[in-house]
């Protein structure tokens, strides 16, 4: 077509591109419910490992020596320590944990100071927020770049029809 046409070209010169763009979003669709559907396990991940509170503990919490000991059914651990008061602070934890073996060893603790019976395995909160972290972030980087393509096609549809 040549340039003397009162029809808009897209940035390639071509009339067909510009006018088939709705059509061919159908990528840029999915990657927008990819997007929302890994923007979600990324929420969901979070919750799952209350990564609130663990996070908490991991980076604001003191750190003390504590004990792992095997539950005798295999369902789990008995985590404690000793506060630096002389109180001793223990829980049960039905998550595995690997002992080498032995049935009891030794394991850092994170606490928080003004609520010392609220304590955990410490590190807990690292790999499940790194994961969280990252699927929350890739899913809103493939949502703004599917708005962003979907909204610059649909504008150039709209252009030529108006």
């Amino acid at each position: 077509m040549s340039r003397a046409s009162s029809k808009p070209l897209d940035k390639r010169g071509g009339e067909a591109a510009a006018a088939s763009a709705p059509a061919k979003s159908w990528n840029d669709w999915l990657g927008l419910v990819l997007g929302i559907v890994l923007a979600s396990a990324g929420v969901l991940v979070a919750n799952h490992y209350e990564l609130g509170r663990s996070a908490i503990l991991d980076f604001q919490g003191a750190r003390a020596q504590g004990w792992a000991e095997a539950w005798p059914d295999g369902g789990g651990y008995r985590l404690s320590y000793t506060h630096p008061s002389g109180t001793l602070y223990g829980a049960l934890y039905k998550k595995p944990i690997s002992m080498g073996g032995k049935n009891r060893i030794a394991i850092a603790v994170a606490y928080l100071p003004d609520a010392p019976d609220k304590f955990q395995p410490a590190g807990l909160s690292y790999i499940p927020g790194a994961s969280a972290l990252t699927l929350f972030a890739g899913g809103m980087a493939l949502i703004l770049r599917a708005r962003r393509r979907l909204t610059r096609r649909f504008q150039v549809g709209r252009t030529r029809s108006g």
